[in-house]
């Protein structure tokens, strides 16, 4: 009798944990969609047929922040970028202007201190235009090798004026139309406007006369002394610091939920999108059962004309 009760209770424990298994197995994913068809323009809201019963059902419509390929942390590298337009009103001296950057700059605006500071010559990075009556680009040059990430950094502009006696009349210089930006796949940024007169900082040297380089909403001027042309002199303008990243962290892309349980199963979404383009649609089906789940995703592309 013993004997008995023992098997019975061994084969009573095994067919427990049979169904227990059974029970929560999970089953595979029934799930399709289908992009209906037409021809879809910004604005207007792109519908999806839906079919089988899954337990959950999730959606990325591929714009920023809903983007399936981002649903991880993503580190992007930056890109910094600098440009500007110029005019040389009349000839003169040659190579009198200079762009620079600095990281260790003190941001003292005083002619010693600006003296102090290493400063990078970006300057052939630039395309300076000889005489004209009008502004051209002087193009965007990659300026990321000049900064450290997250690190106090300058940008200055020099104007150097040579000895009358031995180089001749000096140029006339202006520039506008200021761009400092940083760029990633996913994003723009400008960190300081540089077409306002409160970002830069006139810096010269103490023989320069008064009323020679002068900063205002038509851009930067320099022209060099009037009467004292004998010594050399020089004029900075020196952006405020900013403190630019190599790299930006964005936080993953969620997605909409558009079907949970215990919610009956559906048989259409809609989505409007507002921009041209193509966008990689992705919905992703579960079926969850405890801590066991099975998935099935599914990719279509949608093409939004302007």
């Amino acid at each position: 009798m013993k004997k008995f009760l023992n098997r019975y209770i061994t084969g009573l424990a095994l067919a427990i944990c049979f169904l227990g298994c059974e029970k929560m197995e999970v089953s595979d994913v029934d799930f399709d969609v289908i992009l209906q068809t037409g021809t879809y323009k910004a604005g207007d809201s792109v519908r999806f047929s839906l079919s089988g019963n899954p337990d959950h059902i999730s959606f990325y419509s591929g714009k920023p922040g809903n983007n399936y390929d981002a649903i991880a942390t993503q580190v992007l590298d930056n890109k910094v970028t600098f440009s500007f337009d110029s005019r040389m009103s009349n000839a003169g001296q040659a190579n009198q202007l200079q762009v620079l950057t600095s990281t260790n700059f003190s941001g003292t605006n005083n002619i010693d201190a600006v003296k102090a500071a290493n400063w990078e010559d970006l300057t052939s990075k630039f395309t300076l235009p000889g005489v004209s009556t009008t502004f051209s680009p002087s193009g965007s040059a990659d300026i990321t090798s000049t900064i450290k990430n997250h690190q106090p950094f300058y940008i200055a502009i020099k104007y150097t004026v040579k000895p009358f006696a031995e180089s001749g009349a000096w140029a006339k210089w202006e520039l506008n139309n200021f761009l400092y930006k940083i760029t990633n796949s996913k994003e723009e940024k400008t960190p300081l406007d540089l077409n306002l007169q409160t970002s830069w900082a006139a810096v010269l040297s103490a023989n320069y006369e008064t009323f020679r380089v002068s900063i205002g909403t038509a851009g930067i001027v320099f022209q060099g002394n009037a009467t004292n042309v004998a010594e050399n002199h020089e004029a900075w303008f020196v952006s405020k610091v900013t403190y630019p990243y190599t790299s930006t962290s964005y936080a993953p892309d969620k997605a909409v939920a558009i079907k949970i349980v215990p919610q009956p199963a559906r048989t259409s979404y809609a989505a409007a999108y507002d921009t041209p383009g193509s966008y990689q649609v992705v919905f992703v089906a579960k079926n969850v059962k405890g801590n066991q789940e099975k998935e099935l995703v599914k990719r279509l592309t949608v093409k939004i004309e302007p």
